[in-house]
């Protein structure tokens, strides 16, 4: 039988608009045998629960992560870095066999039943996640092309191309190719994904898009999780923050 486990990370400002209601639903509504590693961006996590593990994301995820953050300077996109090293990392030091990635602007709004979660990933996939197409204009056209939305996501970290996976994933910052927007249009962890889905791909290795239709950037409500899951995008959150 396959172990599971939910990531996510946060700093204390997010915990308190937003960050406070997604823990508080993992607690309420999941499986108590499954736990939330919280990966703590400057502060202590104001939890208490059996299932709710606070690790500090420096701890863990240094040197790289200082050093991106060095690297990046005071470009806006420094913050999306905490989630993808918070990835990194617990790819590399976390025992369970399936690992859940969790924004911290989602919500898990009625219990998420075991088998659930157990039958997201089947057929040797690595990964489940949702597509979500990109426009982008080219030669004074609109065109659209692929991208991923990875508030949630599932990644079978024992699969038998896990460690290729996440090495080409880890290379794309370590290696500052995120700065490429040939291939990365915003330097973003959902182009990261949408690589790292391809690679996959082209090695044969199976990937589960969730969300087939393929024709919303806000995909989640196209989607088997929607019935579980909410995810506050953009002003809903800050709406949701002030409830």
């Amino acid at each position: 039988m396959k172990s599971y486990a939910a990531v996510t990370t946060m700093n204390k400002s997010y915990y308190d608009l937003i960050g406070h209601a997604m823990i508080d639903s993992f607690i309420k509504y999941w499986p108590t045998s499954i736990k939330l590693y919280v990966f703590t961006e400057g502060f202590d996590l104001p939890v208490t629960a059996e299932n709710i593990i606070s690790k500090d994301v420096f701890e863990v995820c240094d040197p790289g992560l200082s050093s991106f953050l060095e690297w990046r300077g005071l470009h806006y996109t420094k913050k999306f870095a905490f989630k993808a090293y918070t990835w990194i990392n617990a790819c590399k030091i976390l025992d369970e066999d399936i690992l859940i990635y969790l924004d911290a602007d989602t919500e898990t709004k009625t219990p998420v039943p075991l088998n659930f979660i157990e039958n997201i990933l089947k057929d040797d996939s690595i990964l489940a996640y949702m597509y979500a197409p990109a426009t982008v204009q080219e030669n004074g056209k609109t065109i659209i092309i692929d991208n991923a939305e990875t508030c949630i996501y599932w990644f079978d970290n024992n699969h038998t191309f896990s460690k290729k996976f996440m090495q080409h994933y880890e290379d794309i910052y370590e290696s500052r190719r995120i700065s490429d927007r040939t291939v990365f249009r915003k330097p973003h962890d959902t182009w990261v994904i949408t690589d790292c889905v391809r690679f996959a791909k082209e090695n044969n290795t199976q990937v589960i898009n969730l969300h087939t239709e393929k024709n919303s950037r806000s995909p989640i409500k196209k989607t088997i999780l929607y019935e579980y899951f909410s995810h506050f995008k953009g002003k809903q959150k800050f709406v949701q923050g002030t409830l």
